[in-house]
């Protein structure tokens, strides 16, 4: 007998040792225990039985605590405890275990199996032994008697034992094979040469609605629709006949699937893979549907990659006919490249920036801009842009369905101006309309007083013309016309005489009322409003524009005329007064000779200050630009305001660059920008102090800044700094002398040679001007 887990015991009995955890796992693994009875193993111990001359044979497996009989021959059992186990210490032998009387050898002669039934005297057993030497159990035989078994007989024992094992990995091999194929998820079956089915699995047996057992031996063709057996058979016996994998995809109308087939020859016939691919072929036809929509679309579909999104951009991967057909553009010449092609100096630059942020955010977007066709024709695109996205979310394309709105907002802006004019017409005084074909034209009562008629009088377009000169005529004529023949609108300001001889001023407005079914103009119409006054008004102010340009030719012929008799004498008077300051006069002399220079040189500079403001106030300064040295320039006008500020005692102090710095600038105008904020910063610098002029060049700009340490200026006074004869100190008290036109006269000449000046100052601490002009200014 045996039993399961090999036990260790006293010497007169079996090893009563703990089960093997890997023995049984490897056990479990066959799928065999509590199994029922297999015709392939009671082959085997009848085999044994039979062959080796024994009543009893058994194939015994032992488990963790029992020992189980898959197949006996003489005992009526299922197994036993492995208490009374004599195959527990068979599995521990190498080979074959022979007990030629069991009564005597001590370890089972008090074992149930030989003191009572079936009182056994002789036992011969053979381990099974698995492949990676797992002993499963015993093929075992016994007898009642006494034996002395030959070599040969343990030989015979022991290959039936190989036989129990190697049925063991076959069946394993098998139930692998069935659970591989099981798990394959789609319907298979094999068939032989004869095409009889061999094997299905479940996911078969349920496409065919029977059981797989019930399925073996049935002829495939039997199993299959017209329609199935019309597209399978073909190719079934292909494969077969030529021995080569094949595959093909059919439609079974009666279920309302689709299947794909794949069939694979083998020495014994064929294996067959039916796949269920209705719901694939659905999402195939509907993209196939959709691509054909898409193909016939009369707007235009394009479909981007989602990255990159800066420079170059997304390029291309689907272009429609319609965008072709919109753009000029073949799809293979915007293939791979980006929509930018299409953009050129109209694309709206902050619907770009729009474009952009809902890339950015993978957020759908609509927009208009103008973009450009392949000839360079400009046109009007709106669009409607939208992400498309993997099953995780992540967006991997665009795409932008596009309009050629061009007509569409032309159209829309005719209206607008049509509905503009008609709102005009509800608030003008009278309003006109002419039937086109039969040339009837009617007026509202205002526009008969307009014309000094008599309110019904009957009127043709002939009489109506008639009250306007030759000239307002033919203008109102040609545009009516027009308005009648393309339905562009007009609004004309003409004169007419009315029926009473008087002259007015009228505004006249015309479009198109009315259009037939095919789109031909039938009534045209508008309003006619009496804007004599606003005509005489607006006369008024031409004549008083005229007569302020007059004044102001006059003030600039008075200011050059009052510079030269002005200018003459004070010539004469500050160069005598220089020339007596050089003798030797009396203190008394010498003092009024000074003050005679000092008022004479100041008279001069208010006299050249107003002179310049005037011609830059009439826009009669031209500038000359050159390339001039900057350098040199400042170096030579800071010379030349030296002696002042020596007079008062102030040093200047010049950081330049060490190479030239040519400029294009009008050298005058440089001059005396450099002049008058020298002499601003000496004049409200104390003695012994500093002003500093430094002189700054980049690529693009060249900066100058003149710095002094003096009063400042107040917060409240910077607003006016610029006006001209506004000075922070005024009137008789005021502690500095001037004019109050130098910084004037700077911020004008700066403006106009495109430049800038600003200001940074602190109340009693000092003053910093900056000036900046472009290097190469026009």
């Amino acid at each position: 007998m045996t039993d399961p887990v090999p036990s260790n015991r006293a010497a007169n009995g079996p090893p009563d040792a703990p089960p093997n955890t890997e023995r049984l796992m490897a056990l479990r693994h066959y799928h065999v225990w509590d199994t029922a009875s297999e015709a392939s193993f009671d082959r085997i111990t009848e085999l044994a039985s039979h062959v080796l001359d024994m009543p009893i044979a058994i194939i015994n497996l032992i488990g963790a605590e029992r020992q189980w009989f898959k197949s006996c021959v003489g005992v009526d059992a299922e197994g036993t405890s492995l208490d009374i186990s004599i195959c527990t210490t068979t599995i521990q032998t190498p080979e074959v275990l022979t007990v030629p009387d069991l009564r005597a050898d001590d370890r089972f002669a008090d074992n149930p199996f030989v003191e009572d039934e079936p009182n056994v005297r002789f036992y011969m057993g053979a381990p099974l032994i698995t492949g990676d030497t797992h002993r499963l159990g015993t093929l075992c035989v016994m007898d009642r008697t006494p034996r002395h078994p030959t070599p040969h007989d343990e030989e015979t024992l022991a290959r039936l034992a190989q036989v129990v094992v190697d049925e063991l990995e076959q069946r394993a091999a098998e139930r692998k094979k069935h659970a591989v194929l099981q798990a394959i998820g789609e319907a298979f079956y094999t068939v032989d040469t004869q095409w009889g089915i061999t094997y299905a699995n479940d996911n078969a047996a349920e496409h065919w609605g029977e059981p797989p057992d019930a399925l073996r031996g049935r002829v495939v063709w039997e199993l299959l629709s017209d329609a199935e057996r019309a597209t399978l058979e073909p190719t079934l016996r292909s494969a077969q006949r030529e021995q080569t994998a094949v595959q093909t995809v059919y439609e079974d109308p009666e279920a309302e699937c689709w299947y794909r087939v794949h069939a694979h020859p083998f020495e014994q016939g064929l294996s067959v893979y039916l796949h269920d691919i209705t719901e694939q072929q659905a999402v195939a036809q509907e993209r196939t549907l959709l691509a054909k929509a898409v193909e016939e679309l009369n707007d235009a579909v394009l479909i981007t990659k989602a990255k990159p999104i800066d420079a170059p951009g997304p390029p291309v991967v689907y272009a429609n006919p319609a965008f072709e057909k919109m753009t000029g553009y073949a799809f293979n010449e915007v293939e791979g490249k980006t929509p930018r092609i299409l953009q050129g100096p109209k694309t709206d630059r902050a619907v770009l920036d729009g474009l952009r942020a809902h890339l950015e955010r993978e957020q759908p977007y609509e927009g208009e801009t103008v973009n450009y066709r392949k000839d360079g024709t400009p046109y009007t695109v709106r669009w409607n842009m939208a992400p498309v996205c993997d099953e995780e979310g992540t967006c991997t394309h665009w795409v932008l369905v596009q309009q050629d709105v061009t007509e569409r907002n032309r159209r829309e802006t005719a209206l607008r101006q049509q509905y503009n004019l008609l709102s005009q017409t509800q608030r003008l005084a009278g309003a006109w309309e002419l039937e086109v074909e039969a040339n009837t034209l009617s007026w509202t009562e205002k526009v008969y007083r307009i014309h000094e008629m008599e309110p019904g009088t009957p009127i043709s377009t002939h009489e109506a013309l008639s009250f306007y000169p030759e000239e307002a005529r033919m203008r109102l004529q040609d545009a009516l016309d027009r308005c009648m023949r393309t339905g562009e609108t007009y609004d004309l300001e003409l004169p007419i005489t009315t029926a009473q001889g008087n002259a007015r001023w009228v505004r006249t407005v015309g479009g198109v009322i009315d259009r037939d079914e095919d789109g031909t103009i039938i009534k045209v119409g508008g309003a006619i409003q009496d804007v004599t006054e606003r005509k005489e008004a607006s006369e008024a102010l031409v004549a008083a524009k005229e007569e302020a340009e007059e004044m102001s030719r006059l003030k600039t012929a008075f200011l050059a005329n009052m510079s030269h008799e002005i200018r003459t004498p004070l010539t004469s008077v500050i160069g005598f007064s220089e020339m007596l300051k050089s003798i030797d006069l009396p203190e008394r002399a010498q003092q009024c000779t000074a003050l005679i220079h000092k008022s004479g040189k100041r008279l001069m500079n208010t006299l050249n200050s107003v002179l310049d403001l005037s011609q830059l106030e009439a826009g009669a300064m031209r500038l000359h630009p050159n390339e001039i040295d900057a350098v040199t320039v400042l170096q030579e006008t800071v010379h030349i305001q030296q002696r002042r500020a020596d007079d008062a005692k102030v040093h200047i102090q010049v950081e330049t660059p060490t190479d030239p710095v040519p400029v294009t600038l009008d050298q005058t105008a440089f001059e005396r920008v450099v002049t008058h904020l020298i002499d601003n910063a000496v004049k409200f610098s104390p003695e012994h102090s500093t002003v500093q002029v430094r002189l700054h060049a980049s690529s693009e700009h060249l900066q100058l800044a003149v710095q002094d340490n003096g009063i400042g200026i107040d917060e409240t006074f910077l607003p006016h700094l610029f006006d001209a004869f506004k000075q922070e100190s005024t009137g008789d008290a005021r502690t500095y002398e001037g004019n109050g036109l130098g910084l004037t006269i700077t911020k004008r000449l700066v403006d106009l040679m495109e430049g800038t000046i600003r200001v940074d100052t602190t109340k009693g601490e000092g003053t910093t001007f900056v000036v900046e002009w472009p290097r190469h200014a026009a």
